[in-house]
């Protein structure tokens, strides 16, 4: 005979209800933001130059859509900042280990890192298509650098926050330096580093736009943005935004279900 445990079903009912909260926020949000939209449209702006309706983007959506230009647009974008993210990713989370884990070396190297957090690197974009040319490279070169400095210093602040009494025991139990930072270090930040990833994701999305506009693209959302800003087609210039903040939601949303399955002593919420 199986005794189930005393509050096993609570447990699976709780763990049950948080995503199907969550989602019925998020409808709940979407249909108050289309809400605000149309009456900011029709009684305010009153102006679809300025403010189209959201039945006019849904059309130009649809337009755009049937054409195939829409999907060619973002799968070339996507492309960019696949490339571009995971080159930014891997390259903060090595160089923020090795700064969090070495103090010497955090020494020399930290003042630069903040000075390029903060430098306007968009102003780079001239100077890397004459390195690079207008290929792929200087696209993907523009988001990983947007994206490397937000891992970069989460993945500091989370090697230099590790508990000192893990620390303590690895060391009693004769941990290696190599030990320390792949038992202990690193699983520790995790968190931190996808804190850090959502920032840079959030950054890399504008990146599309500015490696596009200023890239010598020939396809791509933030060129079809572009396209519809010179001519003023003010619905289909909202298309083009609607896609890369869902695609930065998309995204987003992956990285913040990472942290709860990795890192879920971190995500804990205290309400």
């Amino acid at each position: 005979m199986v005794v189930a445990r005393p509050g096993a079903r609570p447990a699976t009912a709780a763990r049950m209800a948080t995503p199907v909260a969550g989602v019925s926020r998020l409808v709940v949000s979407g249909v108050l933001g289309v809400i605000a939209w149309i009456l900011l449209a029709k009684y305010v702006v009153a102006n679809p130059l300025f403010l189209p309706t959201p039945y006019a983007v849904l059309l130009a959506a649809i337009q755009v859509a049937r054409s195939g230009e829409l999907l060619n647009d973002v799968l070339v974008s996507l492309s960019y900042f696949a490339v571009g993210s995971v080159i930014g990713f891997v390259g903060g989370v090595l160089l923020g280990v090795l700064l969090g884990a070495n103090q010497k070396i955090a020494d020399y190297v930290d003042p630069w890192v903040s000075a390029a957090y903060t430098a306007p690197l968009v102003a780079l974009t001239p100077l890397l298509i004459i390195w690079f040319g207008i290929g792929l490279w200087s696209k993907t070169i523009i988001i990983a650098l947007l994206v490397v400095f937000p891992v970069t210093i989460g993945t500091i602040a989370g090697i230099r926050s590790t508990d000192r009494s893990l620390v303590e025991v690895a060391t009693s139990f004769g941990a290696t330096r190599g030990d320390m930072l792949r038992k202990v270090m690193v699983p520790w930040a995790l968190s931190f580093i996808l804190s850090g990833a959502r920032i840079g994701v959030g950054r890399g999305v504008i990146g599309i736009f500015v490696a596009e506009l200023f890239g010598g693209a020939s396809k791509g959302v933030g060129l079809m943005i572009s396209n519809a800003g010179q001519v003023f087609n003010t619905p289909l210039l909202f298309v083009g935004i609607i896609v890369l903040a869902v695609m930065g939601i998309g995204v987003t949303t992956v990285i913040r279900f990472l942290e709860r399955r990795m890192a879920p002593w971190r995500t804990q919420s205290v309400v």
